[in-house]
């Protein structure tokens, strides 16, 4: 959303809303395809934005009345994902995609994926954070939820080498190509 040309979180129900209304009408049209429920990385942004009678209720009262298509997620956090996948209210999710994000265990989110003490020797750590993605883009496929790849190309850190080998595909810190999702055979959407 925007304010005053700044951009800010919002889970205001009406404020989100009237929001929509505004996209509609600069749009000239009367849907959406995907009314996203942006940026739940936190327990208690997902306890708020999944509240039945606020949040989540305002959005499937707009997808029941044809304003939005389809109900996303996005999140950088792999337990989160899995329960808005549990709990049935959502036809997609928005998640990291790319080598830099694969190696970071699933409960990291955007702000651990920059900080530098996090990226010290990321490439040596073993984590089990590749298998955990690939489990959650198996219960995506499973449950039918679109995944849409979020940052699919990454940079390292200035710190990191100029060259990385992440799953037998060898790369540069400019961009580094989303290797995992073909390993999975789940179909992604990268937009």
């Amino acid at each position: 959303m925007s304010r005053e040309d700044e951009y800010f979180k919002t889970r205001d129900p009406q404020l989100c809303e009237a929001s929509l209304e505004d996209l509609l009408d600069r749009l000239h049209t009367d849907h959406i395809d995907v009314l996203m429920l942006h940026w739940i990385d936190k327990e208690e942004d997902f306890e708020a934005a999944f509240d039945k009678n606020g949040y989540l209720g305002a959005a499937l009262r707009l997808k029941t009345e044809d304003k939005a298509r389809l109900l996303a997620l996005s999140t950088h956090i792999v337990p989160i994902a899995e329960r808005a996948i549990r709990s049935g209210f959502i036809d997609a999710l928005m998640f990291p995609v790319n080598p830099a994000h694969d190696l970071l265990p699933g409960n990291y989110g955007l702000e651990e994926m920059w900080d530098e003490s996090t990226q010290e020797n990321l490439l040596d750590r073993k984590t089990d954070a590749v298998s955990t993605r690939i489990d959650l883009y198996l219960l995506c496929d499973q449950a039918g939820i679109g995944v849409i790849a979020m940052k699919p190309y990454a940079e390292y850190s200035p710190n990191q080498p100029t060259e990385a080998e992440y799953g037998g595909f060898r790369s540069t810190r400019k961009t580094v190509p989303v290797a995992r999702c073909v390993w999975t055979g789940v179909h992604l959407v990268s937009g």
